[in-house]
């Protein structure tokens, strides 16, 4: 036990001392450490501060600055892109609206044509009844349609109701008188010169080719209707216009 002693003794020691010697080499390991960070620290120094407050300052100012001019000049980059964006838009708009015009007034204007036509078919269906009787000519008078001799009549009628107004008496024979117009010389030799074959009396009239046709006859219609129509029919051969007849009041 007593020769334990020394030993521990010895040991204790020796890792006391061993302690001490890792004690002071850490402590210069610190030493040099600081040291080599002074050094530094200097050596930085000399050639700058590692960062300076002030100049900081002015290059968040700067920065802030250099943003600031960004977002205003973008601001404005939009307003200008936008009022471009805005004029177009406005040009479309009136073309589109001119188109919707022209577009509208071609429409309308088909509209009225449509109309036009369909008037044009009205009356055309109102043409249609005259236009049968057109084709109801009479054989014997191949220059006159159903509608001219049914004229023809109608103002026959009308003399001879005005005669027995005034106390005709029909039976009687009396002098009638045909009034023909034509537009040159040619045409009415022609016609005078067929109607005389047939026994009527040709004078001239009071106008330049206007012939008046005489002939004897009482009032008979059927007899009357058939002596108009053949001078009407004979005068549209020589492109002449039959005018009609009168009649002295016989009692």
């Amino acid at each position: 036990m007593k020769k334990i002693l020394p030993i521990l003794g010895v040991v204790a020691g020796a890792a006391a001392f061993v302690a001490y010697k890792m004690k002071k080499e850490e402590q210069k390991q610190i030493i040099d450490l600081d040291q080599g960070l002074l050094e530094d620290e200097e050596e930085t120094l000399e050639e700058g501060p590692i960062s300076d407050p002030a100049s900081c300052c002015e290059n968040v100012v700067e920065k802030a600055e250099e943003v600031k001019e960004n977002v205003e000049e973008k601001a404005k980059n939009l307003e200008e892109r936008t009022e471009e964006l805005m004029e177009d838009v406005s040009d479309n708009i009136e073309e589109h609206v001119e188109d919707a015009a022209k577009a509208f007034k071609i429409h309308i204007e088909d509209a009225v044509d449509t109309a036009h036509e369909k008037a044009e078919d009205v009356k055309e269906a109102l043409k249609e009844p005259k236009d049968d009787v057109e084709e109801a000519k009479d054989e014997r008078y191949p220059h006159l349609n159903g509608s001219q001799l049914e004229e023809i009549r109608a103002n026959a009628d009308a003399v001879i109701e005005e005669l027995e107004k005034d106390g005709d008496v029909h039976n009687h024979e009396r002098p009638v008188q045909h009034r023909i117009n034509f537009t040159n010389m040619e045409d009415l030799e022609g016609f005078k010169n067929t109607v005389i074959n047939k026994g009527f009396v040709i004078t001239n009239g009071d106008e330049e080719y206007q012939l008046m046709v005489l002939h004897i006859t009482a009032i008979n219609k059927e007899k009357l209707y058939d002596n108009m129509f053949y001078l009407a029919d004979i005068a549209a051969m020589y492109h002449g216009v039959y005018e009609g007849w009168t009649s002295k009041v016989v009692y």
